[in-house]
């Protein structure tokens, strides 16, 4: 199973960092791995790289485009599409999107690509990060 977490890069930095994408990787990172005692200045840190989630939309969006699809489940702000092939569980949370999934590319990922193809996608488990417009070839946008 692979986790990742799908961020909406603040678009100051995006010029800065647009082809270093491993810096944005590493400060994430960082502000995940602050202990409790300097949780304010990671907060801080966190909401100046990011950009807050627009979680009415998405979760209509996808509520639209799998409500016909006997494999797609919603709950709140948890869509799941579980099938023989496919296993997804995506949280929508305000600053962050959150799918867990037994494939390394996600049904959902295309679904993302269409709302915004410049979400940036982290894996910190297995320390893997790319845009989502570096995937568009194998999501057959």
């Amino acid at each position: 199973m692979r986790t990742f977490y799908i961020f909406s890069i603040n678009k100051i930095l995006s010029p800065i960092y647009e082809n270093k994408s491993g810096n944005i990787y590493n400060m994430l990172n960082k502000v995940r791995n602050y202990n409790k005692k300097e949780l304010v200045f990671a907060k801080k840190i966190y909401l100046k790289i990011i950009n807050p989630i627009d979680k009415k939309k998405i979760d209509n969006y996808l509520l639209m485009n799998y409500m016909n699809n006997f494999y797609y489940t919603k709950m709140n702000n948890i869509h799941k599409l579980k099938s023989d092939k496919e296993y997804s569980k995506l949280t929508i949370h305000n600053t962050y999107i959150k799918i867990v999934t037994n494939n390394n590319i996600s049904s959902f990922f295309k679904d993302f690509y269409n709302i915004n193809k410049n979400y940036f996608i982290i894996d910190f488990d297995n320390k893997d990060y790319f845009y989502l417009e570096d995937l568009r070839l194998k999501l057959l946008v």
